[in-house]
């Protein structure tokens, strides 16, 4: 059933996920604020894209399987970091974008 559910997912993404996608494959991070302090909420890219990433578009990628999170400390403030999976990778290659 698992194995379905990415299949059905595999299929076509929009312009706009694309191009998430491989500025995320290309080694880059965002980094969300999730401690109580005056940049709680934000979103914080490794490198600037020259569009915006949406939180759509992060959930739409992540239902993919193609982005996961992990918790990282910086300066004793916590986030949640956006990177991209082997599976986001394998996509990409098979696609023609790497």
């Amino acid at each position: 059933m698992i194995k379905e559910n990415l299949e059905h997912h595999q299929g076509k993404l929009a312009v706009n996920l694309v191009t998430s996608l491989k500025w995320f494959g290309e080694g880059h991070c965002i980094d969300l604020c999730v401690d109580i302090c005056n940049q709680f909420g934000k979103l914080f890219p490794s490198e600037k894209l020259g569009q915006t990433i949406k939180n759509s578009h992060l959930s739409g990628l992540m239902v993919r399987g193609y982005i996961a999170t992990e918790t990282v400390v910086i300066f004793r403030i916590q986030y949640t970091r956006f990177r991209i999976t082997s599976f986001g990778k394998q996509w990409l290659e098979e696609n023609g974008y790497v």
